[in-house]
């Protein structure tokens, strides 16, 4: 075999196992979501280098220089272009995701840190009397699903939570995580706010994306009894708060270096990550991947529409740590609102599985068969019983409206709709009332 032909199979081949090794996402997933933008970027240029290489080879006799020479000029143009264009992000600090518009769901909404300020006990929170007005797709389309994007307005107050209004008191106070600060809804459909206009008392959102059980325990110490509550609505999310416990731990140990962590990173600001970024989202656009598929569900209304449903995973096992970690949170939070004469009212919120996995029809190859729900809520539960703790589990009343024909979860998002929202309130309004927490007068 001739010498120029062994380099160009060496170079194809080559090309071809970059290509194959490359991609990191799941073999369901499109070619544009199978590779990082880096990934994607550099098996892109090594294509160009193989097929210039095979301009120059396969040359008639005395044309090769000519042809490394147009080579070299397009080659000159474009890498003087792209530094030009990646000036700004590299000397100025631009980020071209905001003029692309290719921030991710969480990052456009400040979760956790972006647009964030960091605090030792939080860890991070929203900037103080900060805002954020835009369009937001759901968390789980990254999978490959269709559809438009949220209209999302949320503001927050001088603490950075989202509160339209300054409070001093307040006879409620609602704890939690992403569910509770519910960014996706207009303010009116959150549970804070349906809390308050079922009961007529005043009523806080203290509730905080990616939150979990220790911050929101510095929340309570330092923002909620200070404010006098009858009532205290703990929040708990089985899908993720007690793994945020080992968490927090990893991140206070690290909270020097989470500073890094408030900008973004320069292969994420440059133009050629989010050109890439850019080409997916319109290559994509209207598309359902087979990923997508089959972590979904068809549902089916009562007057016979049916529509897909988007899970990302069931609830899985935890480990002994994590529950005790995050037990000791909840055990220290109702002794502070004891000595604070407050009730509190743990709120245990499921997984969207956990409510839907009997109401939609799985196709045989969707990835939901596979999974099953734990015990947790049980567990918890019982766990309060046996220290004094109220609690409340929203997953019958849940599946009681799903059962009916009804949402209670966005389709292309983990958390509540507003219908979510609503069923959690009147569960708090019925518990409230039982207890004695709050009066009928008080609730008309």
């Amino acid at each position: 075999m001739k010498p120029r032909a062994a380099l160009l199979i060496a170079g194809v081949f080559a090309v071809v196992a970059a290509w194959i090794l490359t991609p990191i996402g799941s073999p369901d997933l499109p070619i544009w979501q199978r590779y990082t933008p880096l990934a994607f970027t550099i098996n892109l240029a090594a294509t160009y280098a193989v097929l210039g290489l095979a301009l120059v080879l396969t040359a008639a006799p005395g044309r090769a220089l000519h042809r490394v020479r147009k080579l070299g000029i397009l080659t000159a143009s474009a890498v003087v272009s792209l530094v030009l264009i990646e000036s700004p992000a590299v000397v100025l600090g631009h980020d071209y995701q905001t003029s692309l518009g290719t921030l991710g769901p969480e990052a456009a909404l400040g979760v956790p840190f972006r647009a964030n300020r960091l605090d030792p006990e939080l860890i991070h929170v929203h900037h103080p009397n900060s805002g954020f007005s835009g369009r937001v797709r759901g968390n789980l389309t990254p999978m490959g699903i269709p559809g438009d994007p949220y209209e999302v307005e949320v503001a927050y107050d001088s603490r950075g939570f989202r509160n339209e209004r300054e409070l001093d008191l307040a006879e409620i106070v609602v704890i939690g995580d992403s569910f509770v600060e519910a960014a996706l809804l207009p303010v009116e459909e959150t549970l804070p706010v349906r809390i308050e206009k079922a009961t007529g008392l005043v009523t806080v959102n203290f509730g905080q994306a990616a939150y979990g059980v220790q911050q929101e325990l510095v929340v309570l110490r330092r923002y909620a009894l200070s404010m006098s509550p009858r009532l205290v609505v703990w929040c708990f999310f089985g899908g993720n708060d007690l793994r945020d416990a080992g968490n927090y731990e990893e991140l206070r140990e690290a909270y020097d270096e989470l500073g890094g962590l408030m900008t973004a990173r320069l292969t994420d600001r440059l133009f050629t990550t989010n050109a890439v970024r850019k080409l997916k989202r319109l290559l994509e656009e209207g598309r359902l991947s087979t990923l997508a598929r089959r972590h979904s569900g068809i549902f089916e209304g009562p007057d016979g529409g049916a529509e897909r449903i988007y899970f990302r995973r069931s609830e899985g096992p935890w480990g002994e740590r994590l529950f005790e970690l995050a037990t000791s949170s909840l055990l220290e939070a109702s002794e502070l609102c004891n000595e604070a004469g407050a009730a509190m009212l743990v709120l245990y919120i499921p997984r969207k599985f956990r409510v839907y996995e009997d109401f939609v029809r799985f196709e045989p190859d969707a990835v939901c068969l596979r999974w099953s729900s734990n015990d947790l809520p049980n567990v918890l539960g019982t766990w309060c019983a046996e220290n004094g703790i109220a609690f409340a589990d929203t997953t019958p009343a849940l599946r009681e409206r799903v059962a009916r024909g009804e949402h209670v979860y966005l389709a292309d998002d983990v958390h509540w709709n507003g219908r979510g929202h609503e069923v959690a309130a009147e569960l708090v309004m019925s518990i409230a009332l039982r207890e004695g927490w709050i009066d009928g007068e008080a609730s008309r």
